[in-house]
């Protein structure tokens, strides 16, 4: 990563820590509600240990269908389309 044209090492260190910035701001144990488009790019930065030492229990996909989860907090991580909102 660190030999591309782009440094791509330095992109994902500062993708990874405005991810885990945000994931930080919800204090406690909490459940990742995310887009399904997004798991793939999600994984190029964090893997499934990072989310559980900054405090993510379960992670879900976003579907249409209500979430059962005994998580008093979510974190929901989605692109911004209308069809995500509803």
């Amino acid at each position: 990563l660190e030999n591309a044209a782009v440094n791509l090492a330095t992109l994902r260190d500062r993708a990874r820590a405005a991810l885990t910035e945000c994931i930080d701001k919800l204090r406690g144990p909490k459940a990742l509600v995310l887009d399904p488009s997004l798991s793939g790019p999600l994984g190029l930065v964090a893997e499934k240990q990072l989310l559980k030492d900054h405090g993510v229990e379960k992670t879900y996909h976003l579907r249409h269908d209500p979430i059962e989860t005994e998580q008093r907090r979510m974190l929901f991580l989605v692109r911004e389309k209308i069809a995500n909102m509803k």
